[in-house]
């Protein structure tokens, strides 16, 4: 049994993106959606109705003994709240073996959700419904409705709680009135859990009507609370039944803005323990980061009073390698540069803007300020390995008039449906660009959380990363990892996994050996047309998986939907990722079709195929990308594996989110930095890691035309609807 691992940089990173005061902004909090001890939004021990803005990811820490709890709440859509958690039981061991877990206190992982009903009226509360526990073993599972209310500086909830919120049963549970089967609430799982226990929800003879209120004082960001709590702690759930010393069913609390950045909760709960509850919110859709360059305004001059047809060889190669020089100046690679006849072209690679539209600005204006005389249209194509992913026009002289006011602005462009095969006489080149080398040198922790070998385990590395083009579309990536410092000394605990080890033997693959070859692969990209992206790869795939494969993918940026198909043979890498494999391989592979919700900027996935293990099956795959391009998604496999199979928490399921590091810089850069996280790592539904994505790579520039994604904040059935269309998309 392998516990969750998070492999990155990215925890220092996101560290620093979401405490940095650079983004701290008071408008973005509102006194009634603190989080609870829980980590959703509410009061101490009990929910509201209540949501934090959109796109508002709280983490945070609390302590109520004998429970400690770390967690990471969003506000995934204005109505829908989910929460990730971690939870230390001081008084209770990991397990009752000293062999398997030492003196480790016991660790237990859940996720919530709520879901609002309605919105606040005049006559009507706000109403939520939510479970606690989702997925588990529901040992700790609890099922809720709240409503909430305002009046002047108050804001008053009452609930109803099922499962662990209705142990003091003060009212028989109103929904056996609906039907008899709420009566009976039943038993946990307890066993490998995993599975959404629907049997159990909402259920019980008898429930707890709870209530609670928050005033907002006259100090400014202070806010003082109260609530009945539901639950007794006479018999706190988990495999050694426990009871709690408990004084008083009342907790009170006191919420406070700290430096308008972080959350400060001081509670006294039960009539007898003292609790801190400290966190910090940030919103995806309204904080950006530092300020990013952006072009200004200018007086663009044609310098080159000449015709390009009466122009000499020698003067029309000083033209192309002014330009070339000029678009390195400003950090963009130049493939080639096309003259046809009243238009001038240029390719172009680049890793400084994330907007598109700053590029195809600083790329245009260079084109506009050395175009002969005869050249009326600016095209940029832009390039991403080799493959071109987006092709925009204009006209020079509407270029010329836009500057002078300030940076070009997408509505300005025609973004081009076709890219034509530049095969002209007046084609040109960089004789520069191939071969072409990068590199970089960077630090890495990756972590595994909540084992019984200890509750964090981690290695320090120095990444190296190294990619040589050999020409447009061959591109040779190769990693290395050189470990610095770990404890995973202390990580002994074997796979127990019943079917191939294709990733439970991470912690043989983790601990063997102190330099690593990560990756080493070979890519030879094709454009076959500007719709179909064909790949072929060999070599060292990632870590635990080498072989050889292909994909292709249909992208049309004027449709919602893609579809894409992999196939490779692989086989099981070495423990010491040096060039030796293992007796193990398999094919795998995948259909993919991709649908872009019309909705609040969401993407849906399925795919069904064969995975690393053998085993046949369907993934689903639902993302949202916010207006700051942050991107937060969760995935769930389901295969031929049975839950037994399977292993502990019955299929696969992820939570994933990824990161545009120009939040970060003052320069800016197109770089991203993905982290995933899941329950527990186990063999089943388990995919090939192969690197770069090319429904990514084809599709980013798009939605990265500007610095700003808006969020498509409406729905009706009509929109759902009608995003099931084929004919062309409507960006704006």
């Amino acid at each position: 049994m392998n516990k969750i691992s998070i492999s990155v940089k990215n925890i220092f990173l996101i560290a620093i993106f979401l405490s940095s005061s650079v983004i701290a902004d008071e408008d973005l909090y509102n006194w009634n959606s603190f989080p609870s001890d829980y980590g959703g939004v509410g009061l101490m021990q009990t929910p509201t109705a209540r949501f934090a803005q959109d796109g508002t990811l709280i983490w945070g820490a609390s302590n109520a003994s004998p429970y400690n709890r770390l967690y990471v709440g969003m506000t995934i859509l204005p109505w829908v709240e989910g929460v990730i958690r971690y939870t230390e039981i001081e008084n209770r061991l990991y397990s009752d073996s000293p062999q398997f877990s030492g003196n480790q206190s016991a660790k237990d992982k859940s996720a919530d959700i709520k879901i609002g009903i309605t919105k606040e009226g005049k006559y009507i509360p706000q109403i939520a419904i939510g479970l606690r526990d989702i997925g588990g073993t529901s040992d700790y599972g609890a099922e809720y409705i709240v409503a909430n209310k305002s009046w002047k500086n108050f804001d008053f909830s009452v609930g109803i709680g099922f499962g662990l919120m209705a142990r003091r049963a003060n009212i028989k549970n109103p929904l056996t009135l609906i039907s008899s089967d709420f009566k009976n609430r039943g038993t946990t799982t307890g066993g490998i859990g995993g599975t959404l226990n629907t049997d159990l929800w909402f259920r019980g003879d008898e429930v707890t009507l709870w209530g609670g209120l928050k005033y907002q004082t006259q100090i400014p960001n202070l806010s003082l609370k109260l609530e009945y709590d539901p639950n007794d702690y006479q018999l706190e759930s988990g495999s050694i039944k426990q009871e709690i010393e408990v004084d008083s069913p009342f907790n009170f609390g006191v919420d406070y803005l700290m430096f308008n950045s972080f959350y400060l909760s001081a509670n006294f709960e039960r009539g007898n323990e003292f609790s801190l509850n400290v966190s910090k919110p940030m919103n995806f859709s309204k904080q950006f980061g530092t300020n990013k360059f952006i072009p200004g305004r200018e007086n663009l001059v044609n310098r080159n009073q000449y015709f390009f047809k009466n122009a000499g060889d020698k003067l029309r190669n000083k033209l192309v390698n002014t330009i070339i020089i000029q678009m390195a100046n400003e950090g963009l690679a130049t493939h080639a540069v096309i003259f046809d006849e009243d238009e001038i072209i240029v390719e172009i690679s680049q890793n400084r803007f994330r907007p598109t539209i700053s590029a195809i600005d600083i790329a245009n204006r260079i084109l506009a300020y050395n175009a002969p005389k005869e050249f009326k249209y600016l095209t940029v194509n832009n390039l991403d390995f080799g493959m071109t992913n987006f092709s925009s026009t204009i006209k020079r002289d509407d270029l010329v008039s836009i500057v002078r006011s300030g940076p070009l602005q997408e509505e300005a462009i025609t973004i081009n449906e076709s890219y034509p095969n530049y095969e002209i006489s007046n084609y040109f080149e960089n004789p520069f660009m191939y071969p072409h080398y990068e590199w970089s040198l960077r630090p890495n922790v990756r972590s595994v959380l909540g084992g019984p070998d200890g509750f964090f385990l981690w290695q320090l590395q120095a990444k190296f990363n190294a990619i040589i083009s050999f020409r447009k579309g061959l591109y040779l990536e190769t990693e290395l990892h050189q470990k610095i410092s770990d404890n995973f000394d202390k990580w002994k605990l074997p796979s127990d996994s019943d079917i191939q080890h294709v990733r439970t033997d991470m912690r043989l693959f983790w601990k063997t050996g102190d330099l690593s070859l990560a990756r080493m692969q070979l890519d030879y990209l094709h454009q076959l047309s500007p719709n179909v992206i064909s790949r072929i790869s060999m070599g060292y795939l990632e870590e635990m998986f080498g072989g050889y494969g292909a994909e292709i993918l249909y992208y049309d940026p004027s449709k919602r939907w893609a579809f894409g198909m992999n196939a490779y043979k692989v086989r099981q890498r070495a423990f010491r990722q040096k060039f030796n494999f293992q007796e193990y391989e398999t094919l795998t592979g995948h259909a993919t079709l991709y649908y872009e919700l019309p909705f609040y900027n969401m993407l849906f996935k399925a795919t069904a195929g064969r995975f690393l293990a053998g085993d046949k099956g369907v993934e689903f795959d639902l993302s949202r990308r916010f207006n700051n391009g942050v991107e937060i998604g969760a995935r769930f496999a389901l295969t031929n594996l049975s839950a037994e199979e399977y292993g502990e928490g019955s299929f696969g399921k992820w939570v994933y989110g990824n990161i545009p590091m120009d939040i970060f810089s003052q320069r800016g850069t197109r770089d991203r930095t993905f982290f995933e996280w899941a329950p527990l790592v186990r063999d089943g539904g388990q995919r090939l890691k192969t690197g770069k994505d090319i429904y990514v790579m084809m599709k980013n520039p798009h939605i990265e035309i500007s610095d700003e994604n808006k969020t498509k904040k409406h729905w009706t059935v009509s929109k759902v609807i009608s995003g099931f269309h084929t004919g062309k998309k409507v960006f704006n």
